[in-house]
């Protein structure tokens, strides 16, 4: 835990590479010291297809979803240390959102093969 799932659009890839952009949120969700280092995971999903009338049609969004039992002030501070390495990447033109979800550990399952 924590399950860190990067989405972003396409064209993100002109400004900064995937790997860069799971190196920030893995160094995000580290630094706010509530993990261990070998129970983050990251992942990231380019779209190409997305709609948006916002001015800034990028984005990054992260989704974090962690065991529950953290208390709100963790997960903002969970959120706010992955969006502050993303700020740092220095990105132009886009929406950066991160957001905290819970999992229920009575419905979630896990084998290791």
């Amino acid at each position: 835990m924590p399950h860190c799932t990067v989405e972003f659009s396409a064209p993100l890839a002109e400004q900064v590479s995937d790997v860069q952009l799971l190196k920030a949120v893995f160094e995000g969700a580290s630094a706010s010291q509530l993990f261990d280092v070998k129970t983050i995971k990251c992942r990231a999903i380019s779209y190409q297809a997305y709609l948006s009338q916002a001015s800034e049609s990028n984005f990054i969004h992260v989704t974090i979803k962690i065991m529950s039992g953290r208390n709100s002030e963790q997960k903002k501070l969970l959120a706010n240390s992955v969006l502050q390495k993303l700020t740092s990447l220095e990105l132009a033109d886009l929406s950066m959102t991160v957001d905290v979800a819970d999992l229920d550990a009575q419905c979630y399952a896990k084998a290791v093969a």
